[in-house]
């Protein structure tokens, strides 16, 4: 793992200013609980969900897309989300989780998402400029309100799926995408807005 390096962020301000009104804060971070984003929140009155998703993901993007597939990826991420019953998410930070599910996973991992989002739940995430195929292997964290850590992996943690802000929208059923942010080397950053049952 590399140095971190800062990226200033141009929409997570809007977004913790969205959330902060109504405490407790409920956080579901699809990374690993990094320290930065840990001491972050240590001023919020909140509850934070670490998921670390990546790991159910395959190295190898060998495996075919079929019908079957979706239902497969729905059962492991509907088991992994076994949040207590009537949790819903104000903030989800999915950095670039997206860029590691191809389309199946990603529409899988929005219907077991669905119950614990409606349209007061803010979301942060990445997406690419373009679908080149090559992805930096990259672990994010929040600085302060205005910058994000990022750490440069040695490898990526699986198949990756590159994918562009309009490409994320089409797939991602549960949110709005809305401002997004271009930044060095092609990655966008997205707000996004879930758009609740229905």
């Amino acid at each position: 793992m590399s140095e971190p390096q800062t990226l200033p962020s141009q929409v997570l301000a809007s977004l913790i200013e969205q959330v902060e009104q109504s405490p407790p804060v409920l956080v579901l971070d699809a990374g690993f609980g990094v320290s930065d984003t840990l001491t972050f929140f240590n001023e919020f009155r909140c509850q934070l969900y670490f998921s670390a998703f990546f790991e159910l993901l395959p190295l190898s993007a060998d495996m075919a897309e079929d019908a079957d597939e979706e239902e497969f990826w729905f059962n492991i991420f509907q088991q992994n989300m076994n949040y207590p019953v009537g949790t819903c998410f104000d903030l989800c930070l999915f950095w670039d989780l997206f860029s590691y599910m191809n389309d199946p996973a990603l529409r899988a991992f929005n219907r077991a998402l669905a119950p614990y989002i409606d349209q007061r739940t803010a979301g942060h995430g990445f997406a690419m400029l373009n679908t080149a195929p090559h992805m930096p292997a990259r672990e994010y964290g929040i600085l302060n309100r205005n910058q994000l850590m990022i750490r440069s992996l040695s490898s990526p943690r699986s198949a990756t799926f590159p994918r562009s802000r309009s490409k994320v929208a089409e797939q991602l059923s549960g949110f709005t995408v809305g401002r997004s942010v271009l930044h060095q080397g092609g990655l966008m950053e997205l707000m996004l807005k879930g758009k609740g049952p229905g």
